[in-house]
C-alpha cells in the first residue's frame, strides 16, 4: 500500500483528518494490510465477527485512528446507519 505509507502515515504527526472515499475491495484491501500492520481493532468489531474479506461495501463508513505512536485502531468497519430510514426521503422533481 504505497499511498498509504506515502501520504497517509506522515500525518500521524498532524492534527489532520483524512477522508478517503473508494470503492468498498478497495477499503477491504486496506483493513487487511492495516491489520497487517499491527493496528489495533476496536472490541465492538471484535466481538462482531467481522469478516474482513467481505465488509465494506458502497455507501459503508469506516473509521481508522492513527495514533502518532505509529500504532492505529479501526474503530468501525462497513457502518451503514447513516443509511438507515433513507427509504422516508420524499424526492420531488422539479
Amino acid at each position: 500500500m504505497r499511498f498509504w505509507e506515502s501520504r497517509i502515515s506522515p500525518l500521524r504527526t498532524t492534527d489532520a483528518i483524512v477522508l478517503l472515499v473508494t470503492h468498498g475491495a478497495i477499503i477491504n484491501g486496506l483493513l487487511r494490510y492495516l491489520r497487517s500492520q499491527n493496528f489495533g481493532i476496536h472490541d465492538s468489531i471484535k466481538r462482531s465477527q467481522v469478516d474482513f474479506d467481505r465488509t465494506a461495501s458502497h455507501c459503508s463508513i469506516t473509521n481508522v485512528i492513527l495514533d502518532s505512536d505509529g500504532r492505529g485502531e479501526i474503530i468501525t468497519v462497513g457502518e451503514i446507519d447513516h443509511l438507515l430510514g433513507f427509504e422516508d426521503v420524499a424526492y420531488h422533481s422539479s
